[in-house]
């Protein structure tokens, strides 16, 4: 008869809700997870409102599409230069960087909404620097 060895304490699955959320004790782990909570979802928003918006003043799918397009194409093309940098600079800078860009890039939709002046090619360029942080 063999019997099976149970998996150290570290492997295994937890047991109760109280140890999944054990993690968010650490106060820094908790800050960035809050953040990140309120950051993804604000991101997604902003998506949302963007392909909404340009979809309200183009009417054109295809347009829709191509911006759409332009806004992951960053991603696409500087995911590595972008990783090598991430390798060599403090965590904590770049974090706070990237935060405050999309920031800027949200305030500043926020300004060409507020005053009723966006165009497709506004909103273009604006896809085009969106941080999906």
């Amino acid at each position: 008869m063999t019997s099976v060895a149970q998996p150290p304490a570290a492997v295994r699955p937890p047991r109760s809700g109280r140890e999944v959320l054990r993690a968010l004790r650490v106060r820094n782990f908790g800050l960035f997870w809050t953040g990140q909570l309120i950051s993804g979802t604000g991101t997604w928003m902003q998506t949302v409102a963007m392909a909404w918006l340009v979809l309200q003043i183009s009417h054109s799918p295809l347009t829709l599409a191509t911006v759409t397009t332009l806004q992951f194409l960053p991603m696409l093309l500087f995911t590595l230069p972008a990783g090598a940098l991430a390798d060599r600079v403090n965590k904590c800078t770049l974090l706070l960087g990237a935060q405050g860009l999309a920031m800027a890039q949200a305030l500043a939709l926020g300004v060409l909404v507020a005053t009723g002046t966006p165009r497709v090619w506004q909103l273009a360029v604006l896809a085009m620097t969106f941080l999906n942080v």
